[in-house]
């Protein structure tokens, strides 16, 4: 998981030069897709032309299926207490 959108892309920019397929995990439901932006998309348009595939995953059913997946922000809401954050994240990755 990496704090910020800049450095979700710079890390999917990287992975997609390597040949890697990447997933983003950009739920649906709450701010997140939000908060992901256009992280998706930047990689997209700059790995065109490369044998490679980025998507973006609003479940975990196929996680497998990728070499690496790209957690933008999860935590976007910084008035909420960290036990929050812990209890999201435990459901999301049961």
């Amino acid at each position: 998981m990496y704090p910020n959108n800049s450095t979700s892309v710079m890390l999917g920019h990287y992975l997609a030069s390597e040949l890697h397929h990447v997933a983003y995990y950009v739920p649906e439901q709450g701010p997140h897709e939000l908060a992901a932006f256009t992280c998706v998309e930047e990689v997209k348009i700059a790995s065109a032309g490369l044998d490679t595939t980025i998507v973006k995953l609003t479940s975990c059913k196929s996680l497998n299926n990728y070499d690496y997946i790209v957690f933008p922000l999860l935590d976007v809401d910084p008035e909420k207490p960290r036990q929050s954050f812990a209890s999201m994240s435990r459901n999301l990755f049961k």
